[in-house]
């Protein structure tokens, strides 16, 4: 019987490099086209459909996709069901971005150092904000703070933040956004944006049920399935809504940052998003506590990826705290200790909920 997790493993790798060949718009074909490391997933998963007496799944490359968007434990192939599979909550797509999940980054980058300067739009803020001279750190944070809290955006208003005092970085922060795809807008010609991220809502095949349609974004749709309309827009054509990659990687997992860095703002205590350029997602200046926020279906997924970085950027806090969406240990009780038991460093990182940080460093707050 081959092994789940590492089919599981090679699928993830397989998602990986062929959206990389993808990124220019190719349409993903089933021939000599179709990149080596799937056509061996595919095999792959395909004797495991063998082995557990079902259809081949592996057979067809666009079949395999449309289970990419869905958790392996709904697949409806056993192994991936088992609850010994530590990966069952994990899809490797994201649909409405048409971008690997972190979970399949995690999976599928194994044996390999994943360096945030890898990803394009990381690069770009990086060398951008060296324009700033010793402003460096506070501009990182300006810049990327603005991003992740304004996902979708009025042309004016992004003009207006970078005449604040962002102009040097005009060219990066505008290619952090695109214009707004036709299909995003409703029949009457307006697009609708949540009212908790800020990011698109579209519209759902159940209207009654979802009148303002769904958001976009996984994590966020998550917690909130009939989500309310912030604001209805009626000239699309005036807005920018941020790439993919961005919302995905940034604006996904920034929701619990900035939750968190509000929180701990209204409690009176002076953190800061980003601290030296992204040492962690929220700090203190005398960088006696940080903080990190992980968005992660898989706690082995996400305890992998911290084991295989060469050195966190929490290792330069006195106190280091992972904190999850508190959803993720309601869909599984048992998430933090599983991540603290697979955790590899002996270093004092402590693991808790979103609810729980705020709970422990605002208890005697002025």
């Amino acid at each position: 019987m081959l092994n789940a997790g590492d089919t599981a493993r090679l699928l993830a790798k397989a998602v990986l490099v062929l959206c990389e060949g993808v990124e220019d718009g190719t349409i993903v074909r089933q021939d000599e086209s179709l990149p080596t490391e799937m056509r061996m997933a595919l095999s792959r998963l395909s004797r495991l459909c063998l082995e557990s007496g079902l259809p081949d799944f592996g057979g067809s490359v666009h079949e395999a996709m449309r289970l990419f968007v869905r958790p392996f434990r709904d697949w409806g192939i056993p192994a991936f069901a088992d609850p010994s599979f530590d990966f069952g909550a994990v899809a490797l797509l994201d649909e409405a971005l048409a971008i690997p999940t972190s979970d399949c980054r995690s999976m599928g980058e194994f044996g390999q150092v994943e360096d945030i300067e890898q990803d394009r739009c990381f690069i770009q803020l990086l060398e951008t904000v060296k324009l700033y001279g010793g402003g460096a750190d506070d501009a990182y944070s300006a810049i990327r703070g603005f991003v992740v809290a304004n996902p979708v955006i009025a042309l004016a208003d992004l003009h207006r933040f970078i005449l604040g005092g962002f102009t040097p970085s005009a060219q990066a922060i505008q290619s952090f956004y695109r214009p707004i795809a036709r299909s995003a807008a409703w029949p009457d010609g307006a697009i609708r944006l949540c009212d908790c991220c800020g990011g698109l809502l579209h519209r759902h095949p159940d209207a009654f049920s979802y009148p303002n349609g769904h958001c976009s974004l996984r994590s966020c749709a998550a917690s909130n399935r009939t989500p309310a309309a912030r604001q209805v827009v009626m000239e699309p054509s005036l807005w920018r809504e941020a790439v993919p990659a961005v919302m995905g990687y940034w604006v996904g997992p920034g929701l619990g940052e900035i939750y968190l860095h509000r929180h701990l703002r209204a409690a009176g205590l002076p953190y800061v998003l980003y601290p030296l350029r992204d040492a962690a997602d929220v700090g203190l200046p005398d960088l006696s506590v940080g903080i990190d926020v992980k968005d992660y279906a898989s706690p082995l997924a996400l305890a992998e990826r911290l084991n295989r970085a060469r050195q966190l950027g929490l290792s330069v806090f006195a106190r280091k705290i992972i904190a999850v969406p508190d959803a993720k240990v309601a869909n599984n009780r048992d998430y933090l200790r599983q991540l603290a038991a697979h955790y590899a460093r002996n270093d004092g990182t402590e693991f808790m909920t979103i609810s729980q940080t705020l709970a422990v460093l605002t208890a005697g707050a002025p």
